[in-house]
C-alpha cells in the first residue's frame, strides 16, 4: 500500500484519489497472471482484508487478447451500504484497455522490475517531503 500512494503515470499524474487510497489501505495482496497466452492476455486480482468499504474481498479483471481485439471481463465490486464507489475501482469493469490503464502499467512497469519501481517511488516521495 505504501508504494501505491506514490504511484503515478509517466506524466506524473497520480493514479489514485484520496478516496481510493483509503480503500486500498486494505489490500492484502495483488496477483498478476501474465501472458496467459501468446497474445498477451492477463488477469489481475486484488484481495482485501475485511474493511468498512467493500463487501467484496476478492476482485479480478481479465483481459483476453486475440489478433483482432481485446475483451475484458471483471468480477463485480460490491460496496458496503452507504459507501460511494471511488474512481480507481472503475478499472474493474469491462471497458477496453486504454493508454494509462492500471493493468497495463502494473504488468509492464511494476511487475517487470518491482525493485527499481519501488526505489523510484521512494526517491520521488523523499523529494516531495524535503521540498
Amino acid at each position: 500500500y505504501r508504494t501505491l500512494k506514490t504511484y503515478s503515470d509517466k506524466s506524473g499524474r497520480s493514479l489514485f484519489s484520496e478516496a481510493d487510497l483509503r480503500v486500498l489501505e486494505n489490500v492484502a495482496s495483488i496477483h498478476l497472471n501474465d501472458n496467459l497466452d501468446t497474445m498477451g492476455s492477463y488477469e489481475i486480482t486484488f484481495e482485501f482484508k475485511e474493511n468498512q468499504f467493500l463487501e467484496s474481498t476478492r476482485i479480478k479483471r481479465t483481459v483476453k487478447v486475440d489478433s483482432d481485439s481485446e475483451f475484458c471481463t471483471a468480477s463485480a465490486v460490491v460496496w458496503k451500504k452507504d459507501v460511494n464507489p471511488t474512481p480507481f475501482f472503475t478499472f474493474f469493469g469491462t471497458q477496453p484497455v486504454q493508454d494509462g490503464d492500471f493493468g497495463e502499467l502494473f504488468r509492464l512497469e511494476i511487475w517487470q522490475d518491482p525493485v527499481l519501481w519501488y526505489l523510484q517511488c521512494e526517491a520521488n516521495q523523499s523529494q516531495h517531503t524535503t521540498s
